[in-house]
């Protein structure tokens, strides 16, 4: 379904995913639904493969094009974020949207490394991954990070330079 999507999309263009109202949330959610899958067949590499070659090739070409997905779903949003601001919602977006992004950066990282299987390189992704979560984790609970923060600023910002009205 991901490759197809991609294949299509230099012919339909991207109005139709952004008339659904819900472009990044449709993005991410095939974007974390690959990186569930992935992790479903995760291997350390050792071994006959499971799957036969063709199947393995079209798998490692739809993760190798996922951060296309990712950077599409930070396009959509940051094109919400400039015409409307930031919000306490569109922060935790944006978090999940960096956080995705950095998994399938990783993953199409493996599959172009790969010395032979390349799944053997997603356990090491994995660890970095839940490494800068519990960063993360951390600093959203500080004043770092904090969403209502960031959104009463954008909000108020955008209503001193005039952008917006106070009724708005």
């Amino acid at each position: 379904i991901a490759l197809l999507f991609l294949a299509e999309l230099p012919f339909s263009g991207l109005a139709p995913l952004w008339k659904t109202g819900h472009a990044t949330a449709l993005l991410l959610a095939l974007i974390v639904l690959m990186i569930l899958f992935v992790n479903a067949v995760y291997q350390d590499g050792q071994g006959t493969p499971p799957y036969p070659l063709w199947l393995r090739r079209v798998v490692e070409v739809a993760v190798f094009l996922l951060p296309v997905y990712a950077g599409l779903a930070a396009y959509s949003l940051g094109l919400r974020i400039t015409q409307h601001g930031w919000s306490v919602d569109r922060f935790w977006a944006m978090l999940l949207v960096i956080v995705t992004g950095l998994y399938v950066l990783g993953y199409a990282l493996a599959v172009v490394r790969r010395q032979g299987a390349w799944l053997g390189l997603i356990g090491r992704i994995n660890v970095a991954m839940a490494v800068l979560l519990l960063a993360l984790v951390v600093l959203v609970n500080t004043p770092v990070l904090d969403a209502r923060r960031i959104s009463v600023a954008s909000q108020v910002g955008r209503l001193m330079d005039g952008r917006v009205t106070a009724a708005e």
